[in-house]
C-alpha cells in the first residue's frame, strides 16, 4: 500500500483525520490530538498490520504511565509517540530505550539514563518514560512501546504532580528539539539496534543505567515493604541484580525509589539560566 491508500484505510477504521508518511520501511501516522497513542495502536492492530508503525500525536487527552498512571503533557511540547514492531522480547525494549538517549545524543546533548525499568532520568530528575504492551493475535504478535519525553518544557511549564521531579530536555540540555525529527532519528536508531546482536545491545543498555553501583531501596509492590541493596546490574532478561549483603536477588519488576538520591550533592547544583537556549539546525540532518 502508498501513503494514499493507508490513509485512507486508517481514516475510515478509526473515523479520525490522519496524517500517513513512509520512512525507511517506518509507516507513520500523525495525530493532532488523541486518547493516548497506545490505545491507537491497539486500534489499529485490531485491523492494520502490515510492517512496523509509529504513531504521533501533538497531544493526548489519556496519556498512560506504568502502573495506570497518568502521563501528563502540554501541547506541542512533547515527543508522544508509539512504536510499534512485530515480535515480542526484551531486546524490542532495550532497543527503543538506548536508541531514543541516543538520538538525543545526536544533537550534540549529554542525554539521559535509564533508571530502571523504564524511565529516563537527568539524576532524579524525570524526563520521561517507555510504557510497553504486547498483542497477541492468530497473525503474530506485536510489542508497543509507547514513548514519552518531556522536550520543550520551561521551568514554568511543569507545574503539575510527579513521583520524581519533571525536568526536559530544553531545561537540562538548554536546546529546543522538534518532536517529530526526534522520531525519526529514534526510528532509524531502532532499526540499527534490532539488527544487533543481543548481547551487545544489553551491554549498550547497562551502560546507559542510572544509580549502577548506588545502594537502593526497590518497592515491589504498593502493600510490600522496600528492599534495600546495591545496584549491580540488569541481567539479559531485563531483570534488576541487586546485592543486599547476605544474598544476590534477581527483581523482575518494582520501582527504584532511591530517596536518599534525591538530594543533590553539595556543589553539583546547576544552574539553568547560565547558558543560552540552541536550536539544532533540523535542516543539516540527512536522516530526516
Amino acid at each position: 500500500m502508498d501513503s494514499e491508500e493507508i490513509e485512507k484505510l486508517i481514516s475510515k477504521m478509526l473515523f479520525k483525520s490522519v496524517e500517513v508518511s513512509k520512512l525507511e520501511g517506518w509507516t507513520i501516522l500523525e495525530y493532532g490530538e488523541i486518547e493516548s497513542t497506545n490505545l491507537e495502536a491497539r486500534r489499529i492492530l485490531e485491523s492494520y498490520n502490515h510492517g512496523k508503525i509509529a504513531i504521533i500525536a501533538g497531544q493526548q487527552t489519556r496519556g498512560m504511565g506504568r502502573m495506570g498512571r497518568r502521563w501528563e503533557s502540554l501541547p506541542g511540547k512533547s515527543l508522544l509517540a508509539s512504536i510499534v514492531i512485530e515480535g515480542k522480547g526484551i531486546n524490542i525494549v532495550q532497543a527503543v530505550s538506548t536508541a531514543a538517549i541516543e538520538a538525543i545524543r545526536s544533537y550534540g546533548a549529554k542525554g539521559p539514563q535509564i533508571k530502571w525499568p523504564n524511565d529516563f532520568v537527568y539524576g532524579m530528575k524525570k524526563v520521561g518514560g517507555i510504557l510497553t504492551e504486547v498483542v497477541e493475535k492468530s497473525e503474530g504478535t506485536w510489542t508497543i512501546a509507547g514513548l514519552g519525553l518531556n522536550l520543550n518544557y520551561t521551568e514554568d511549564d511543569l507545574d503539575f504532580p510527579s513521583r520524581l521531579p519533571p525536568t526536559s530536555t530544553l531545561i537540562e540540555e538548554r536546546m529546543r528539539i522538534e518532536p517529530k525529527v526526534l522520531l525519526a532519528r529514534i526510528l532509524d536508531r531502532i532499526d540499527e539496534r534490532l539488527n544487533w546482536q543481543r548481547s551487545f545491545l544489553h551491554e549498550e543498555y547497562v551502560r546507559n543505567l542510572a544509580f549502577l553501583g548506588e545502594e537502593l531501596e526497590i518497592k515491589l509492590a504498593p502493600n510490600l515493604p522496600t528492599i534495600q541493596g546495591k545496584f549491580s546490574g540488569v541481567n539479559e532478561n531485563g531483570s534488576l541484580i541487586l546485592e543486599t549483603g547476605t544474598q544476590t536477588i534477581t527483581i523482575s519488576a518494582g520501582e527504584i525509589t532511591c530517596s536518599q538520591l534525591l538530594s543533590p550533592a553539595p556543589g553539583n547544583s546547576s544552574n539553568h539560566e547560565s547558558a543560552p537556549i540552541v536550536v539544532p539546525q533540523q535542516i543539516s540532518d540527512s536522516k530526516t
